[in-house]
């Protein structure tokens, strides 16, 4: 039995383009994104009976809420340090790898995204 696996990519350098600047690639875009989705379905047609593998992706929407103002919550761009400073303590010293969470960039500088470190799977 020959088994595919799918992985999708991650962005996680470069910024993304102002609306004026990316509706020059539109038509690129289209065409590559149907021309990728045919491939990947053609190359993925024939699985079968793979173990149901799921996890829980969560998205943090960073804020600052000052204390000695109670009408006022801003952005909070602060995930490019969030995110290094929990590359420094990437251990997380949990026993169980259930229990620990891969943290990813997000589309903005004020998101973090969460996934499980395994996904999870049928037993």
């Amino acid at each position: 039995e020959r088994r595919v696996t799918a992985i999708m990519g991650l962005l996680t350098e470069g910024k993304p383009l102002k609306w004026d600047e990316s509706t020059k690639y539109i038509d690129y875009v289209k065409k590559h994104g149907v021309e990728q989705f045919i491939n990947l379905y053609n190359s993925q047609v024939n699985r079968s009976c793979d173990e149901f593998m799921w996890g829980d992706e969560l998205e943090y929407l960073l804020i600052y809420a000052p204390v000695n103002d109670k009408k006022t919550v801003k952005l909070s761009l602060r995930s490019h340090e969030i995110l290094h400073k929990f590359e420094l303590d990437a251990t997380q010293k949990l026993k169980d790898d259930m229990d620990r969470v891969i943290l990813h960039p997000e589309y903005g500088s004020f998101m973090i995204e969460a996934t499980p470190y395994k996904p999870y799977g049928d037993n």
